[in-house]
């Protein structure tokens, strides 16, 4: 069986067959969470991050705030295992604030398209499969995994509860396609974008951001909405969906050439967009510092 699919296809599959919640999941995590604590994962671009984000804590705050970062990521490696055996269980594990959701409802009755901006925030797998599972005709932008058989493994989960996936090297052209029929795209915006980014602050420095969300809403003129989660406890997670962030005007959805000048406008509020969005990333990680993704190299 291992050499037929792989190690890693095969762990996967076993750890989510084995894993249900209980004393299962629970020893699970706790394993988890020593082997991050002992190996100490990334933990110097963590704490640089963290003296960005929270330049008046010290070292012990933050190397506290780490040691919770573990702990959520362990928890959110048993969610996932868990949610990969059985999809259809994300109806209970997330739970929408105040019916604030009949925001995409609204969109997606009269067949409007919109983009959906999140972050590596809470357990954001499971954000992606209830947005599926609820019935929005969701399409999440991600990043494929270099192991073909994971790949394949996570992608059937993923297709189970309704959520298709778009490559990052997709060509745009076909996400503009997709939400002027009505599809909503989920995008990441939280990670440094090198060369493909634009360069902004993101916690009082600057540094490369992705435009990719504000720029598909602005030129599929759809809108462009919020949308975040965290946990309250294991498997009990609330989800925030705020007003949108863009609104395309009738007068934005009635023009259809496009001059030096018009283009040169775009780029402005594609940028002043991406600013925004960043504004509300920043709030978000500054309500549930330790739910970040504190390990990805955010500067350079």
């Amino acid at each position: 069986m291992i050499m037929r699919e792989g190690f890693l296809p095969f762990l996967m599959k076993s750890l989510s067959r084995w894993a249900t919640p209980g004393w299962r999941c629970n020893a699970m995590v706790s394993l988890a969470y020593h082997a991050l604590c002992l190996s100490r994962v990334r933990e110097k671009v963590a704490l640089s991050n963290m003296g960005i984000a929270f330049p008046d804590k010290g070292i012990p705050w933050k190397k506290e705030l780490l040691r919770k970062h573990y702990k959520h990521l362990a928890l959110s490696l048993g969610e996932y295992l868990i949610l990969l055996r059985h999809p259809t269980r994300i109806a209970a594990y997330m739970k929408p604030e105040n019916q604030a959701y009949s925001i995409l409802d609204t969109l997606r009755d009269n067949k409007k398209g919109a983009v959906i901006l999140t972050a590596h925030l809470g357990n954001w797998e499971m954000l992606a499969a209830w947005l599926a599972f609820q019935g929005y005709p969701m399409h999440a932008i991600v990043r494929r995994h270099e192991n073909v058989k994971v790949e394949a493994f996570v992608e059937k989960a993923r297709k189970t509860v309704g959520l298709h996936t778009i490559s990052k090297s997709e060509n745009m052209l076909k996400v503009l396609r997709i939400l002027k029929k009505g599809a909503f795209v989920g995008i990441l915006g939280d990670q440094y974008a090198g060369s493909e980014g634009i360069s902004l602050p993101f916690f009082g420095r600057s540094t490369s951001c992705y435009f990719g969300a504000a720029a598909l809403a602005i030129m599929a003129k759809v809108p462009l909405v919020p949308v975040i989660s965290w946990r309250k406890a294991p498997f009990s997670h609330s989800v925030r969906i705020c007003p949108p962030l863009f609104l395309p005007s009738e007068e934005t959805a009635e023009k259809t050439e496009q001059t030096e000048e018009d283009n040169s406008s775009r780029e402005k509020k594609i940028a002043t967009l991406t600013n925004e969005g960043n504004r509300f990333l920043e709030k978000w990680i500054r309500e549930h510092p330790e739910q970040w993704l504190w390990l990805h190299r955010r500067y350079h």
